[in-house]
């Protein structure tokens, strides 16, 4: 037993130092063999466990040398190239340097991007993941210049819009100016009906209106190209009127008012609707003289 723990002792030559394809096989076995009688004392003093120790990371060592995959100069610089491209314009680094995408502003910015400028094959691959998942590299000139194609695209529709918006003011402008011309007809308008009317021209023009169409700065609009109109607000609906016409719209309302009287009429209606209902009439077989007259609630009979 002691001849072959030498065997263990650097000088005598360890399994580090086989030729053989499964060098260190044999002295693998008998070191856990010797590991085992250390555990239960049966291990000689005389012989040091750290020479066991030194021996198996030679071997450990060596083992893992011959399992890594050799690189050259060569094969790295390879391995950049093709790693090293633009996301954008997929063109290699070249002497710019390249950024990683290190936030979730940038994914969602470039996101709004594709889909403004309608570009495929950015859409593409971003469909394969947000760009902190694929942490792609850019050039940043190529990100400022994605940025501003957008832009310049926002900026073409927004001219548009502008230049709608201001074709349904003037419109409506006109539509009053025109309404003024009438000497009869008292110039009064609701705040909601020009609304509408600006709104349908929008639309007919081609603007896509994200909500509602906000009536306030309508108003102030309207009453920035006529100074001498008044804003009333005798309930829910805001009206809009000239000083001069304002007389004549209140004469005319008390002369006449047809809303009211249809208002009346339908209540009367209604009053004598529900009276008859509650009467009960019987047929005795001939008509006496008073019979139309019972026919029909009091209510009516004046």
């Amino acid at each position: 037993m002691a001849k072959n723990f030498k065997l263990l002792d650097p000088q005598q030559g360890g399994p580090t130092d086989s030729k053989r394809s499964t060098g260190g096989s044999g002295y693998q076995t008998l070191a856990d063999n010797l590991l085992r009688f250390s555990e239960i004392d049966c291990f000689p003093k005389s012989l040091a466990m750290s020479r066991l120790d030194d021996e198996k990371r030679k071997t450990t060592s060596r083992d893992t040398e011959d399992m890594t995959p050799k690189f050259t100069r060569q094969s790295v610089d390879r391995s950049e190239t093709l790693l090293k491209t633009c996301f954008f314009s997929d063109k290699p680094a070249g002497n710019e340097s390249l950024r990683k995408a290190s936030t979730f502003n940038l994914d969602r910015q470039v996101r709004k991007c594709a889909l403004k400028l309608e570009d495929k094959s950015l859409i593409a691959k971003l469909s394969a993941g947000d760009m902190m998942a694929q942490d792609p590299l850019y050039h940043v000139k190529c990100l400022v210049s994605l940025y501003n194609k957008a832009r310049d695209t926002k900026r073409t529709l927004d001219d548009q819009d502008d230049i709608n918006h201001g074709i349904a003011l003037g419109e409506l402008v006109s539509y009053i100016d025109d309404a003024c011309i009438d000497s009869h007809v008292a110039s009064v308008f609701k705040l909601g009906d020009l609304t509408s009317l600006y709104s349908n021209q929008l639309k007919h023009l081609g603007t896509v209106l994200p909500g509602c169409v906000h009536s306030t700065k309508l108003k102030y609009q309207i009453m920035a190209y006529f100074p001498d109109m008044e804003e009333h607000k005798p309930g829910r609906d805001v009206l809009l009127a000239f000083n001069k016409d304002i007389g004549s719209a209140l004469h005319k309302a008390c002369e006449h008012d047809a809303d009211s009287d249809g208002v009346h009429l339908a209540r009367a209606a209604n009053i004598v609707r529900r009276h008859m209902l509650k009467m009960k009439t019987t047929f005795s077989g001939s008509f006496d003289a008073l019979c139309q007259k019972q026919s029909v609630p009091i209510l009516s009979w004046h």
